[in-house]
C-alpha cells in the first residue's frame, strides 16, 4: 500500500512538473521566414515644435520611413520607402536575440515620465509580436545589438534628404 502511494505521487509530481514547463515562443530566422520578419522602431518626443515623432518599419529588402509633426498625429507628413541592402537587413537580423527579447519586459522604467522621448521596439514575425517601450537612448543590456543596429540606422534615415 506505501509503495502504490508513493508510485502515485511521483507519478502526478512528474505530471505536474511537466505541465508547468512553459515553452517560449520561437522565431524562426530560416532564410524562408525572413520575408514576414518586421522590426519597428517608433520614436516620439512630447515638447517639440515639428517633427515629434519618427517610425521606421524594417522588412527584409526595404525600411519604411514616416515623420510625424505631433505625437499623436495618424496621418504622417511624410512617408519614404527605401531599399534596405542586404548587408544592413543582415545586421539588424544578427543583433536580434529572440530569446533575450521574450525575456525582456515590455516597459523599462518609465518611458515619458519627466517629459522624456520614447522610443518603442517592436518585432513581428507570423502570429509573433513583441513590443519593448523604453526612454529614448536607454540602454537595455539583454537587447541591446539590436537597439544600437536599429538606432544607428534611423539615425542615417532620419539625415538623408531624398525623401523630404
Amino acid at each position: 500500500m506505501k509503495n502504490n502511494l508513493f508510485l502515485m505521487m511521483i507519478l502526478v509530481l512528474s505530471i505536474l512538473t511537466q505541465s508547468s514547463q512553459c515553452e517560449k515562443e520561437k522565431v524562426s530566422t530560416e532564410k524562408s521566414d525572413l520575408a514576414e520578419l518586421a522590426i519597428t522602431l517608433d520614436q516620439t518626443a512630447w515638447f517639440c515644435a515639428d517633427n515629434c515623432r519618427y517610425n521606421f518599419v524594417f522588412r527584409e529588402g526595404e525600411v519604411v520611413t514616416r515623420r510625424f509633426s505631433k505625437p499623436n498625429d495618424e496621418t504622417p507628413l511624410w512617408t519614404c520607402n527605401r531599399t534596405l541592402s542586404g548587408k544592413d537587413w543582415q545586421a539588424i537580423v544578427e543583433a536580434l536575440d529572440i530569446d533575450n527579447l521574450i525575456d525582456t519586459e515590455e516597459t523599462i522604467g518609465c518611458p515619458g515620465c519627466a517629459d522624456a522621448p520614447i522610443e518603442t521596439v517592436r518585432v513581428e514575425s507570423g502570429d509573433f509580436a513583441k513590443e519593448v517601450r523604453m526612454n529614448q537612448g536607454e540602454s537595455v543590456p539583454s537587447i541591446q545589438p539590436l537597439l544600437d543596429e536599429i538606432r544607428a540606422q534611423a539615425e542615417e534615415l532620419k539625415n538623408q534628404e531624398n525623401c523630404q
